[in-house]
């Protein structure tokens, strides 16, 4: 085996996630570059970019090899004089090194260590969003806070509380001569404020200098200055949580972050120079209610065409929310009911209503068709505007006839040609009509038609007692060959 087969080899132990970091870093259109042209840069370039296209440069110590074009396509190249977001290192002990490298002489590039993916069997979100980042703060920059107060009261201190809970810390300089002790027993009970009080009027230059050399010396990468008058209104100093913050707020998985920003669904506030997505509190509203649709199995790109649609109602999809849950409880609570019954009593009689969620199903189908914004729905809504009383009358007309000629076939088995036929026309009279008559749909109105007590008196008037049980049987029977695609 040749040393260049035993580098790639090597690299294949973590194929799928390497590859998948990388093709994560494509799509957000982070430049890469692999530092180092022998066999390990050869070898890692065959097997992750075998042809040219998500790696856009190789950088190498040997100036003499810059210009060369190596199998794979790629070119060995200066970093001086590119740019790059990530820097792949395939050799372990020249992580440091290369950092080091690149920091002395001013880029910023992140360094993506394999050695590190593969040896510690890390994961693809462990890379992407390794825990040393992600701590318990909500954002990666830290942001601190000085305000300059001269003889303050009570509200200056309900002014500080607008913008303390974003910062880090605040730094509270008291210009006043005279000490007001009320003031600073308040101001000192919010946990992240520092209280200077020197007994003389020392301007501005003075604190701002000194906060400043002390902000500096805690890490903060921002400071913000406020007089006692200033607040902050809502959303001004809003936080940012990372992803590992949001995934352990919500219990959704990185990768579907990931994946909802890659389809527009949910763009992050911002984007950190190293390529760490942030997401804001409107963010997080919008993946609140994202989540909510998805409790009502809506496919993404209907999700993405509500949320984006200016009639969309978030008050109203809540209520709807809430009826929805308020049917699940009860369908939960009869059957736990119905379990302790068979726990204590035994089995004494067959009972399968429970396990009806019919009324569930067809709250779902009525979201559905209020928020889907399919052409199905846009039709439907056509034809209700169009509606007076007499083509209601017609429609109950026509309807009350299809049940009455279904009744005059229960000497028939359900699966007969006759019985079937008037099914198929039964359906699709109700897309004529009504909406887009799936045979899902279909399905879930024969058991609406039997546990409905309206549905069954209703259909049992038009075509005798027991119509109702042997359309449902019929509608099984059709709807069962649909789905295997044999016809009766």
């Amino acid at each position: 085996m040749e040393d260049i087969e035993i580098y790639e080899n090597y690299f294949m132990k973590k194929y799928e996630v390497i590859n998948n970091i990388l093709s994560y870093y494509h799509q957000n259109d982070k430049t890469m570059a692999v530092w180092g042209a022998g066999l390990r840069g050869k070898a890692f370039l065959n097997i992750f970019d075998p042809v040219n296209q998500r790696i856009s440069y190789v950088f190498d110590k040997d100036k003499n090899r810059y210009g060369e074009i190596l199998g794979s396509g790629h070119k060995i190249m200066d970093f001086l004089k590119h740019d790059t977001d990530i820097v792949i290192v395939a050799n372990n002990s020249l992580e440091y090194v290369i950092l080091h490298t690149l920091r002395q002489n001013g880029k910023k590039a992140a360094v993506l260590n394999v050695d590190n993916i593969i040896l510690g069997n890390l994961t693809e979100s462990e890379v992407i969003c390794p825990a040393e980042r992600n701590l318990t703060k909500v954002r990666e920059i830290k942001i601190g806070a000085v305000v300059v107060v001269y003889n303050p009261n009570a509200s200056v201190v309900d002014n500080i509380k607008t913008y303390a809970k974003d910062m880090e810390m605040v730094y509270v300089h008291d210009n006043s001569e005279i000490k007001n002790e009320v003031f600073e027993r308040e101001v000192k009970k919010i946990s992240n404020v520092i209280y200077y009080f020197p007994g003389e009027n020392q301007g501005l230059c003075v604190p701002f200098n000194k906060f400043y050399r002390m902000a500096v010396n805690q890490g903060m990468d921002w400071m913000v200055t406020f007089d006692q008058d200033s607040a902050a209104s809502e959303g001004m100093t809003e936080k940012m949580r990372s992803v590992r913050e949001v995934v352990q707020l919500t219990g959704i998985t990185a990768r579907t972050l990931h994946y909802y920003d890659e389809i527009g669904l949910l763009k992050p506030a911002a984007v950190t120079e190293a390529g760490y997505r942030m997401y804001g509190d409107a963010a997080l509203s919008r993946l609140q209610t994202i989540l909510l649709f998805r409790e009502l199995e809506f496919p993404l790109k209907e999700i993405k065409a509500i949320l984006d649609s200016p009639d969309f109602d978030v008050s109203e999809a809540l209520s709807q929310q809430i009826r929805l849950l308020e049917l699940q409880y009860k369908h939960l609570g009869e059957l736990i009911a119905f379990t302790r019954e068979i726990q204590n009593k035994g089995v004494t009689a067959m009972k399968f209503d429970v396990f009806d969620r019919s009324e569930i199903e067809q709250y779902e189908a009525e979201v559905k068709a209020r928020w889907g914004g399919t052409r199905a729905y846009q039709e439907y809504q056509q034809r209700e505007t169009g509606r007076n009383r007499d083509s209601y009358s017609r429609m109950a007309e026509e309807l009350t006839a299809m049940f009455s000629q279904l009744g005059e076939l229960k000497h028939l088995r359900p699966d007969g040609d006759e019985v079937q036929r008037r099914i198929a026309a039964l359906q699709k009279w109700i897309t004529g009509s009504c909406y887009v008559c799936t045979n899902k749909i279909l399905s879930g109105l024969g058991e609406l038609y039997v546990c409905d007590e309206r549905f069954r008196s209703s259909i049992d008037r038009a075509g005798g007692d027991g119509t109702a049980d042997f359309v449902k049987q019929a509608i099984a029977v059709y709807c069962g060959r649909q789905e295997s695609g044999t016809r009766g």
